[in-house]
């Protein structure tokens, strides 16, 4: 389908039909992957059933169903990508076990299958609350994910990025001790830089061109982030993958997508391994030593000195690092929110009754009250009081400065049980396609919208460990801020951000020749989905 055929497609879908026929509009497959995907899933399925159990049989059906049903033709695979994240929390754990006996990392769960047929449902659930919003409300969709793209100076792109992360080798910035109620409206915003970057990626890999921008903003942009303490690297690096994989079309029949999608699938092989690798390395050691370094109040030193410090502590554990434990040690991690929800299962309600929507409540407090605005509010403090209360594990907390998560699941059934897996899961993803749309409507441009997409997914839709408590408010009011600051800033960013081309239009002033700035109808690259990803290429 050429870009006129799309266009004429879109336009006949969303105007009304004439009074003289009323002919049905053509329709676009949206979701190419849903078929072949789930019967994927069936051929794999049958193969853990024969060579594992039926718990992973069903799960690993399970996630190419879903990803299938969530994979658009005319998005990053960013809404995939969470659903697999979090479909690989839930399952890592069960499958050691199977395969080692015993649970990665300690624990003694007896309700692991109960446990997992749960995370398939909830993990459904949110898919269809996304799926529902989506086409109710596609018009607004499509008006961003089939516009053309926009003529972005990736050089300009690149730059800004550098500008926006450079303070942070210089001096940490902390919200709340810039203004302690409004601590969650300042980060927010903050997290806004990373749009620039995000817009790089998707760019340039559209593009096909560019990579030396991505790669140097990469490097930028993650070194920060491994300041923290906290493993903030595998959602940037999985956004690289994703930016990648938007590009990988196997709906489309010819001989060059067919060599560009089979580039993709190394890349991202070759991303996920990389992925895996950080992953050993950190939990393996890396993260232990490095908190013991920088978690000390004594600690005052820049971050380019703790970026010596950091790489110094990296040098001293990878000569020591054991990989089987290292190994377990990241599957423990990945498992943990498993591993409570099992015991919550065994434990509610049984031992301590369903609450009937208390914590549901208590979510819907949080969001609607927000501090800048009821200062005496309290504090909610660390997570660890949920796994003590209802997983019956005495979970290190705030007294010794953790916060051990329970899982949003664990919390839909502690308080409705197996229904509200159910309905808050499809409640959860329904929130989730509604702040698409809100960031639709505020965006300015496609790539735009698509950063912050990928900002918000990464953010709050990754972890099956959430507290939903925290991760529900936190969406809202990221989703809020995010649009009214691009509503406002949206227009003055995107035109930085163009390229300024010369032309040759008559101009009293300078005799003739001036620039202009493009808008989205001057178009460097094509749209997403074009020239064929619903249709058939015949480059």
């Amino acid at each position: 389908m050429s870009d006129v055929e799309l266009a004429q497609a879109f336009e006949a879908s969303v105007a009304p039909p004439p009074r003289a026929r009323k002919a049905k509009a053509p329709k676009v497959n949206l979701y190419p992957l849903q078929l072949p995907l789930f019967l994927v899933g069936l051929a794999f399925g049958f193969a853990a059933l024969v060579l594992q159990d039926w718990v992973v049989a069903v799960c690993i059906t399970t996630l190419f169903t879903l990803v299938g049903l969530i994979w658009r033709a005319d998005m990053l695979p960013i809404l995939p990508a969470c659903i697999s994240f979090q479909w690989l929390s839930a399952t890592a754990g069960y499958v050691y076990q199977l395969n080692t006996g015993r649970f990665p990392g300690g624990g003694y769960p007896t309700s692991l299958p109960m446990t997992l047929m749960l995370a398939m449902l909830g993990l459904t659930a949110m898919v269809v609350g996304l799926r529902i919003v989506l086409t109710v409300f596609k018009t607004t969709v499509f008006e961003k994910t089939l516009a053309t793209s926009a003529a972005y100076d990736l050089r300009k792109v690149f730059m800004l990025t550098i500008v926006l992360f450079a303070v942070y080798y210089v001096e940490d910035i902390l919200p709340k001790d810039i203004w302690f109620g409004g601590a969650q409206i300042i980060e927010n915003i903050l997290s806004l830089r990373f749009v620039p970057y995000f817009i790089l990626l998707v760019a340039a890999f559209e593009r096909g061109k560019g990579y030396g921008y991505v790669w140097g903003a990469t490097a930028w942009v993650l070194l920060p982030g491994l300041l923290t303490g906290f493993s903030d690297f595998k959602e940037l690096l999985l956004v690289v993958i994703v930016a990648a994989l938007a590009q990988w079309r196997p709906w489309v029949r010819s001989r060059r997508q067919a060599r560009e999608n089979r580039r993709i699938l190394v890349f991202g092989a070759i991303g996920i391994l990389v992925i895996g690798m950080f992953g050993i390395v950190w939990s393996g050691g890396v993260k232990r030593e490095w908190r013991d370094e920088i978690w000390q109040e004594t600690v005052t030193a820049s971050p380019l000195e703790r970026m010596e410090l950091f790489f110094d502590v990296v040098g001293r554990v990878l000569p020591k690092l054991d990989l089987a434990t290292a190994g377990e040690s990241m599957a423990g991690r990945m498992s943990s929110g498993t591993l409570y929800f099992s015991y919550v299962v065994d434990r509610v309600p049984r031992v301590v009754p369903h609450e009937n929507g208390k914590l549901f409540s208590l979510a819907i407090a949080n969001a609607t009250q927000p501090r800048f605005l009821f200062p005496n509010k309290g504090n909610l403090g660390g997570d660890s009081w949920l796994v003590r209360k209802y997983a019956g594990v005495n979970a290190a907390g705030d007294e010794e400065g953790a916060s051990i998560g329970l899982g949003y699941m664990a919390e839909f059934f502690i308080d409705f049980g197996v229904l509200g897996v159910l309905v808050l899961g499809i409640f959860w993803g329904a929130c989730g396609g509604g702040a698409i749309i809100l960031l639709a409507k505020a965006s300015p441009s496609r790539e735009i919208f698509l950063a912050l997409m990928i900002g918000l997914f990464t953010g709050y839709f990754m972890g099956f460990d959430g507290n939903f408590i925290k991760i529900f408010s936190g969406m809202l009011q990221r989703t809020l801020v995010a649009g009214a600051v691009i509503a406002i800033a949206g227009p003055h960013l995107q035109k930085m951000m163009l390229i300024r081309r010369p032309t040759h239009r008559p101009s009293p002033t300078d005799g003739g020749l001036h620039y202009a700035w493009p808008g989205a109808a001057q178009s460097m690259s094509p749209p997403m989905i074009a020239p064929g990803p619903m249709g058939r290429d015949e480059a």
